[in-house]
C-alpha cells in the first residue's frame, strides 16, 4: 500500500518527501550524538570533581570541620568510614545514597551510581585512607573516606536540552521539507518546459527542434541529454510520417488507375446491350485488374510486415549454388520466353546464413526484374561469392541499364523508371528486395550504365545470429 501511495505522488512530491526524510535522519543523528556527547562530558567532569575532592579528603586538604557540617546537598561533601563501613564523619541525609562498604583495598578509588526513590541520581566514589595521611581530630580507626555529588543540575541540563530538541525537530522538518519542496520545484523546472513543449507538439510542428531555456547549453547535462534524446525521436518520428504521407499518396495513386480502369469497363459495358463475347472480355480485363490488385495489396502487407520486422526471419545455413539454382530453374522459361539467356555462375558458392523463403523471394524479384528489362539476345548472370566477413549475391545484366535519374530510386515503393512506358508490375519488388536485406542485417546495392548494363548486389552478414531485435534502415 506505500509503495501504491509513494508511486501516486509526483516528482516534485517524492523528492521533497525524500529530502525531508534525510533531512530528519541527519538531524535526529545529530542530536543524538550531541546529547550523548554533552551526557558524557557532564559524566566526566562529575567524576573528575569527585576523585579531586577524594584525592584532597585523603591528603587531609580538607578540613575537618568541612568534613563533620558537610550536610548540603549542593556540591560534593565528603564522609569519613570506619573499617565496619560506620560513619565516622559526615551526615546521612534522607537523600543522600546510603553506606556501601568499599571494595578491597588497593584496587584504587571505586565510583559508583545510585538513584533515590525520588529519582534523584547521585554519583560517589571512595577510597582507602593512606597511612602516610590523617586527618587531624578524627578518630584513629577512620578506614574510609567517600565523596558524594547530586547529579540534579546535570539532569535539569539534559532534560531542558531534551525539551529544546522536541521543540526544535518539528520546525526543522517543516523547515526542510519547505527548502525540499522549492529545491524540487526549481531543479524540476525543466521538465516542466519539455513537458509544456511537447503537449503543444503535433505533426505538424515535428519538423522544428525541441529547445527549451536559451538552447545555449545553460541547461543541466541531464536536461540536455534528454533534449538531444527528444529530437532524435523526434527527427524518427518526422521521418516517418514523411514516409507514411508518401507512402499514402503513392498507394492511392497506383491503386486509382486499375480502380479507374475497372469503373470505366464497367460503365462501357452497361451503355447499351453487348453480345456475350464482349462480355466475356470484360470480365477477363477485368480479372486482369482484380489479380493486378490482389499482387499490390499483397506485396504492400509483405512490405509493412518486412518495415516493422514483426516476425523475425527464420535463419538456417544454406548453399547459395543449391539457392540459386531452384531460382534458375523457376525463372527459366520466363528467360526463354523473353529470349534472354540465364546463366549461374557459382562454382565455388559459399554457405550463407539467411530465411530461404525470404531469400528465395528476393532473388526472385531481382532476377525476375532483370530479364524483363534485358532485352532480346541478352544475358542474366547470377553468381555469389565470399567477400571478408560477407557473402555477396550478384545478378547482373546486359541490358540497357538504368538512367541517373532514376538510379536513386529503383528501391522506392511503386517506383517504376522512364524507361518503363507500360508501367509493368507493381514497382514494389525492389523495395521488397530491401527490406528482406535489412531484415538480415544485409545491404542491397545497384550499379547501372549504359554500355555495361546493371548489376544489383545482395551482401549478407557471414555471421547472422538469429535474434528478435531487428535493426531498421532510416
Amino acid at each position: 500500500m506505500i509503495s501504491t501511495w509513494l508511486n501516486s505522488l509526483s516528482l516534485a512530491s517524492r523528492l521533497t518527501l525524500w529530502y525531508a526524510l534525510v533531512a530528519f535522519s541527519l538531524l535526529i543523528s545529530s542530536a543524538f550524538i550531541q546529547y550523548r556527547l554533552l551526557s558524557n562530558d557532564l559524566a566526566g567532569e562529575d567524576d573528575q570533581l569527585l576523585l579531586e575532592t577524594l584525592a584532597g579528603a585523603e591528603r587531609g586538604a580538607i578540613p575537618a570541620e568541612a568534613i563533620t557540617s558537610s550536610s548540603s546537598l549542593l556540591g560534593p561533601h565528603v564522609r569519613v568510614l570506619a573499617a565496619n563501613c560506620t560513619i565516622l564523619a559526615g551526615r546521612l541525609e534522607p537523600e543522600t545514597p546510603p553506606v556501601i562498604c568499599p571494595g578491597p583495598a588497593g584496587t584504587g578509588p571505586a565510583l559508583r551510581t545510585w538513584v533515590a526513590p525520588t529519582g534523584r541520581v547521585w554519583r560517589s566514589a571512595s577510597s582507602k585512607l593512606s597511612s602516610k595521611y590523617r586527618i587531624p581530630t578524627l578518630p584513629t580507626n577512620a578506614m574510609w573516606v567517600e565523596t558524594t555529588l547530586d547529579r540534579w543540575t546535570d539532569i535539569e541540563v539534559l532534560e531542558s536540552y531534551r525539551h529544546k530538541l522536541f521543540a526544535l525537530i518539528p520546525v526543522a522538518i517543516f523547515f526542510s521539507a519547505g527548502v525540499g519542496f522549492l529545491i524540487a520545484r526549481r531543479g524540476l523546472a525543466p521538465l516542466r518546459s519539455i513537458s509544456s513543449g511537447l503537449s503543444d507538439f503535433s505533426a505538424e510542428s515535428l519538423s522544428h527542434k525541441f529547445v527549451i531555456g536559451s538552447g545555449n547549453g545553460v541547461n543541466p547535462p541531464e536536461v540536455e541529454r534528454l533534449l538531444e534524446s527528444l529530437n532524435k525521436m523526434r527527427q524518427r518520428l518526422n521521418y516517418r510520417f514523411e514516409v507514411l504521407a508518401r507512402f499514402s499518396a503513392d498507394l492511392a495513386h497506383e491503386f486509382r488507375t486499375p480502380l479507374h480502369v475497372l469503373k470505366q469497363q464497367a460503365e462501357i459495358a452497361l451503355t447499351q446491350s453487348r453480345t456475350e463475347d464482349h462480355y466475356r472480355e470484360v470480365l477477363s480485363s477485368s480479372l486482369e485488374e482484380y489479380d493486378r490488385l490482389d499482387r499490390m495489396v499483397g506485396d504492400t502487407l509483405f512490405l509493412a510486415r518486412v518495415e516493422e520486422a514483426t516476425v523475425p526471419p527464420l535463419l538456417s545455413e544454406l548453399n547459395t549454388r543449391e539457392e540459386l539454382a531452384a531460382i534458375v530453374e523457376f525463372l527459366d522459361a520466363l528467360a526463354v520466353d523473353k529470349g534472354v539467356r540465364l546463366v549461374l555462375d557459382a562454382e565455388l558458392a559459399p554457405t550463407v546464413r539467411a530465411d530461404r523463403t525470404l531469400l528465395r523471394r528476393a532473388l526472385v524479384n531481382v532476377v525476375a526484374n532483370a530479364i524483363r528489362h534485358t532485352p532480346e539476345g541478352g544475358t542474366v548472370r547470377v553468381s555469389a561469392t565470399a567477400v571478408a566477413d560477407a557473402v555477396s549475391v550478384t545478378v547482373s545484366d546486359t541490358g540497357s541499364g538504368v538512367t541517373a535519374s532514376d538510379l536513386n530510386r529503383v528501391f522506392d515503393r511503386y517506383f517504376r523508371g522512364h524507361d518503363n512506358p507500360d508501367r509493368e508490375g507493381s514497382g514494389l519488388g525492389l523495395s521488397i528486395v530491401r527490406g528482406i536485406m535489412t531484415l538480415h542485417n544485409g545491404t542491397a546495392e545497384i550499379a547501372s550504365s549504359p554500355t555495361a548494363g546493371t548489376r544489383v548486389t545482395l551482401v549478407f552478414p557471414d555471421r547472422l545470429e538469429q535474434t528478435d531485435k531487428i535493426v531498421m534502415w532510416s
